[in-house]
C-alpha cells in the first residue's frame, strides 16, 4: 500500500495518534517506518499518512462469527461530523451516549471469544473500556495502541523488530499468516487468532505493501 495523494497526506499528518484499534495493514505501515528508524511518534504520523477517511479514528472493522464484517463505531461529543476535520481531532472528546464501550466489549467477545488467545488479551482490553477516566479519543486511541504493540512485541524493543527478518522461518511462517490476515480487519482479529505470531505476519504484509 502506498501513501494516498496529497490531500490525504495533508488531512492524516496533522494527526499525532493512531486511529481507533487500526486495520493490519496500519500496523504494517507503522511498522515500515519504526524498521525504517523513524520514532515511535512519526511511524504513528506516517502510518496515519496512508488512511483515507479521518472518521477511522473513531470506528475499527471487525470479522463476527460466521464471517460477517461489523464496524464499531466511538461516540464522540459533538458526533461524527467533528471527525472531519483532522484539524479538530486532537480535542475530541468522547461521549457516553449509547453504551458504546459495553456494546465494543461484548461485540468482541461474541466474535473472539472463542479465539485461542482471547482469555489472554481480552482482560486488558475490557479494562480501557470500563475506565471512565478516558475522556478523550486520543487517550482511548494511545491507550488501545500501547496494549497492541506489547500484544505484538512482548519483551522484544521495538526498535529491535529488524532482527526477526534475518531467521528463515518466522519469515516463511510470516509468508503464510499474511496470506490469512484480512488487512483492512482490526489488528486485534489477528492477535486473538495467532496471538505471539501475529507480528511475523504484520512483517508480511509490510513487505507486501511496498508493491
Amino acid at each position: 500500500m502506498e501513501p494516498n495523494p496529497q490531500g490525504c497526506q495533508s488531512r492524516q499528518q496533522m494527526v499525532s495518534f493512531p486511529p481507533y484499534l487500526p486495520a493490519s495493514i496500519w500496523y504494517a505501515e507503522w511498522l515500515r517506518a519504526l524498521v525504517g528508524k523513524a520514532t515511535e511518534a512519526d511511524a504513528i504520523i506516517r502510518a496515519n499518512e496512508t488512511m483515507g477517511n479521518t472518521r477511522d479514528f473513531a470506528r475499527t472493522l471487525i470479522t463476527e462469527t460466521g464471517g460477517r464484517d461489523l464496524m464499531l463505531t466511538v461516540a464522540v461529543e459533538g458526533g461524527g461530523r467533528q471527525l472531519r476535520n483532522a484539524g479538530k481531532i486532537e480535542s475530541i472528546m468522547l461521549s457516553e451516549h449509547g453504551n458504546w464501550r459495553k456494546n465494543h466489549s461484548s461485540a468482541i467477545e461474541a466474535a473472539y471469544g472463542k479465539y485461542p488467545y482471547y482469555q489472554y488479551y481480552a482482560p486488558e482490553l475490557k479494562e480501557i473500556y470500563s475506565d471512565l477516566s478516558i475522556g478523550s479519543l486520543k487517550e482511548l486511541n494511545q491507550r488501545f495502541h500501547l496494549i497492541v504493540v506489547k500484544l505484538l512485541a512482548g519483551n522484544l524493543d521495538i526498535n529491535e523488530f529488524k532482527l526477526l527478518e534475518k531467521n528463515s522461518i518466522i519469515i516463511e511462517r510470516g509468508k503464510e499468516l499474511a496470506r490469512e490476515i484480512n488487512p483492512e480487519i482490526s489488528i486485534i482479529s489477528s492477535l486473538m487468532k495467532y496471538g505471539p505470531e501475529t507480528i511475523t505476519g504484520i512483517f508480511a504484509l509490510r513487505n507486501n505493501s511496498r508493491q
